[in-house]
């Protein structure tokens, strides 16, 4: 029995020692094992500000590849946004709205058939036709691509207040720039006898595509340029204006933009409704000039 008295001290003793042990040994693993979470908690929280700078980063380089937007309705429509290499031509005068064109007709090839299927004026008349010409209104009628309609007889069903008319890709190749503009301007008189209270805009022929200008002799931007020179002076300031659109697709050396297009011609639809709204900056400030002459 005193033996056993005698070991407590000695037992009691490593008892504690062990207890000590195993309380060191706990604290040191449980740091060990939360740390990983911890680590990881704060990575996935930004620093004071942090996410505010990266989404701000990322909204400035997206505005930056945009356009300054045109005068109304530009967020209201994405393809005006995805549109963002169109240039959008602000003008201090506007653009008039789209009810404008609720008594209009276009007039005109397959440029303005892309733009009657995704130019966003649903409202207006059109008579097109692909590899419709200025020759073919009246001389040789073609009809409607939609209709069937001569453009005469699309005439005789109704009376319009504007006609925009865009042809002349179609007619490089033939004659020269005095014959054509001279049938252009017949064709417009002829017009005028169905709508003479009409407004009438003469809109330029697009330019082509740096590689298709440079693929032939024909239809190239030199010769563009010269016809729409000549459709320049049928304008009298009063009830027919030219609208120049090329500005709106310039690539900055007088060539649309190479992306505007697939074939080098014809727009791509999602670049139709901003040709549209230039379309529509453009004919106010036609306005705006018939103003000046009272």
């Amino acid at each position: 029995m005193k033996k056993l008295i005698g070991k407590i001290p000695t037992l009691f003793i490593n008892i504690l020692i062990a207890a000590a042990v195993g309380i060191a040994a706990s604290a040191c693993s449980f740091p060990a094992f939360q740390l990983p979470v911890f680590s990881s908690a704060r990575t996935s929280v930004p620093e004071s500000g942090g996410e505010s700078r990266i989404v701000s980063s990322a909204a400035e380089s997206s505005l930056a590849s945009l356009p300054e937007s045109l005068p109304s309705e530009s967020s209201a429509e994405p393809e005006k946004q995805n549109s963002s290499d169109v240039s959008s031509c602000e003008a201090t005068s506007g653009m008039v709205g789209k009810d404008y064109f609720d008594d209009a007709l276009f007039i005109g090839d397959s440029i303005t058939e892309g733009l009657m299927n995704y130019g966003g004026i649903s409202n207006a008349k059109f008579f097109c036709r692909v590899g419709l010409s200025i020759y073919q209104l009246f001389e040789n009628p073609k009809q409607d691509v939609t209709s069937g309609f001569t453009l005469e007889r699309t005439l005789q069903g109704r009376r319009f207040g504007k006609i925009y008319i865009l042809l002349g890709i179609n007619e490089l190749g033939t004659a020269n720039t005095d014959y054509f503009v001279r049938h252009y301007s017949n064709a417009i008189a002829k017009i005028q006898q169905y709508d003479p209270d009409a407004v009438y805009f003469v809109e330029s022929i697009l330019p082509v595509t740096e590689k298709k200008s440079e693929s032939g002799e024909v239809f190239t931007n030199e010769n563009i340029r010269a016809r729409n020179r000549g459709l320049q002076t049928l304008e009298n300031g009063k009830n027919i204006f030219y609208l120049d659109l090329s500005p709106a697709l310039d690539d900055g050396s007088g060539n649309m933009c190479a992306d505007y297009s697939g074939d080098g011609v014809h727009i791509k639809a999602k670049y139709e409704k901003p040709l549209v709204n230039y379309l529509r900056v453009c004919t106010a400030e036609a306005l705006k000039r018939a103003e000046k002459y009272g």
